[in-house]
């Protein structure tokens, strides 16, 4: 990736970040944490690893997502619109009664959509369920998972991940977001893990180790892969970081939030 490239990227990870914060401010919304720490992967994956079609969102060779992280659906939202699947004003509406955007996405609705929301414990299951779909249709789609760190504390983990790796999912993609120190807690398992399956790592609010964990991947090695996505080290608003904005967020915090955000450099390389 080049270095303009790569600031691009960065410009528009800060754009997502203020339109999520935006959406909060107007519907009073819940804690922004993972939404903003997991801007810079959904600015890589959704403008240099899928394959996507605005223009034709139920595409049959297009790739999907699977979101497990119910706290990441209004940076789904925010990267979906800026793709260009809806106009950003629905964005204004978000958890408006009637509205496209409610608090879990819902497939049936909003353009760009492919699975519906599920806990963490079921999205690797539903995107085997979406994987093997597409393999039986015969198209070469991948499906790309986002799961939360408790995800490896589930007790059919293991036993999905076997089955996945039984079945040469080589176009699955598990991303598994949680700090650090989960997964050193679970070393084992995940070395077990990399005996079948293609494992990278990145801290997700660096680009350019995002991109040098996707460059790893070889899709043509009939594995599935895993990607452990490190956050935490993300410096978020402090009204987004502090105690009040685990209840509410209101106008004069939004326009706090985005001050700090236009007066910070996204990330540093």
């Amino acid at each position: 990736m080049t270095e303009e490239r790569l600031e691009e990227l960065k410009s528009l990870a800060s754009e997502i970040k203020k339109d999520v914060v935006r959406m909060a401010g107007v519907a009073h919304s819940v804690p922004l944490d993972v939404s903003i720490s997991l801007a810079a992967f959904f600015a890589y994956l959704y403008w240099e690893v899928m394959n996507v079609f605005p223009d034709a969102p139920r595409s049959r060779d297009r790739d999907r997502f699977v979101l497990g992280v119910e706290a990441a659906a209004p940076l789904l939202y925010a990267a979906l619109a800026r793709r260009g699947f809806f106009e950003r004003e629905e964005l204004w509406h978000y958890r408006r009664l009637g509205a496209m955007l409610q608090a879990l996405p819902d497939f049936r609705r909003i353009p760009g959509i492919d699975a519906p929301c599920v806990t963490t414990g079921a999205a690797l299951s539903l995107a085997l369920a979406v994987k093997y779909e597409i393999v039986r249709t015969n198209s070469g789609a991948r499906v790309f998972c986002l799961a939360g760190g408790n995800l490896l504390d589930d007790d059919d983990f293991a036993w999905e991940a076997k089955r996945a790796a039984d079945l040469k999912l080589d176009g699955l993609v598990l991303v598994v977001c949680a700090e650090a120190s989960l997964f050193e807690k679970h070393s084992d398992e995940l070395n077990i893990m990399a005996e079948s399956w293609q494992v990278a790592s990145a801290a997700g609010c660096y680009l350019s180790d995002i991109e040098r964990a996707f460059s790893s991947m070889d899709f043509a090695d009939g594995r599935p892969k895993l990607l452990l996505l490190r956050i935490g080290g993300e410096q978020l608003p402090s009204i987004v970081a502090g105690e009040k904005h685990k209840k509410s967020m209101h106008a004069e915090d939004m326009d706090q939030a985005l001050e700090e955000l236009e007066g910070r450099t996204h990330e540093k390389q």
